[in-house]
């Protein structure tokens, strides 16, 4: 209508973060009393965000082994697929001589897509979970909870995200009113 107040929003994305850092960053084998001042801190960076408001949703992903190893498994395949590729791409690009304007485009990342990394994460599936787990229960809050989204089936994953973050948006922007 014309009439609308400009108002500034500000949203916070933190891929991996403090949790990960437990969990990749050797930050699990600290002290209690350590691992104490840590979720200290990331109590209060959350406590900062609402204070300037900035809308901080704290997401926990948790599947089980099944839905990794077939994760796994289709990476697998899809690196084998982009391997065959490029070398069919080379056969037909050496073929065909210069000036071919044969794109090797993406497939790179298809290949890079999966690292040994990934089977370290598998294997250490069961532990991974329990220190992102502990460190949640250390950092929760009933202003600013946690929002644990099974992704075992990632269609419901992501509806069950969105109405998440609906909520806490509705949450977020009533605040004070």
């Amino acid at each position: 209508d014309g009439n609308e107040e400009d108002t500034e929003h500000i949203g916070l994305v933190w891929d991996r973060g403090p949790a990960g850092d437990f969990v990749y960053g050797g930050l699990n084998e600290l002290s209690p009393v350590e691992k104490k001042k840590r979720y200290e801190e990331f109590i209060a960076f959350d406590q900062q965000c609402r204070e300037k408001d900035v809308l901080f949703l704290k997401l926990l992903f948790v599947t089980n082994r099944d839905s990794i190893a077939k994760t796994l498994g289709k990476r697998l395949a899809q690196k084998k697929m982009a391997k065959d590729l490029t070398t069919w791409l080379q056969a037909c690009s050496s073929r065909s001589g210069e000036g071919s304007d044969i794109s090797f485009e993406g497939l790179e990342a298809i290949s890079a897509h999966i690292d040994p990394t990934d089977f370290i994460a598998f294997n250490n599936y069961e532990r991974n979970l329990r220190i992102f787990s502990n460190f949640a229960l250390n950092t929760d809050s009933t202003i600013n909870p946690w929002v644990v989204v099974n992704t075992g089936d990632r269609y419901a994953a992501r509806k069950a995200l969105m109405r998440a973050f609906r909520s806490h948006l509705h949450d977020f922007e009533s605040r004070g009113k």
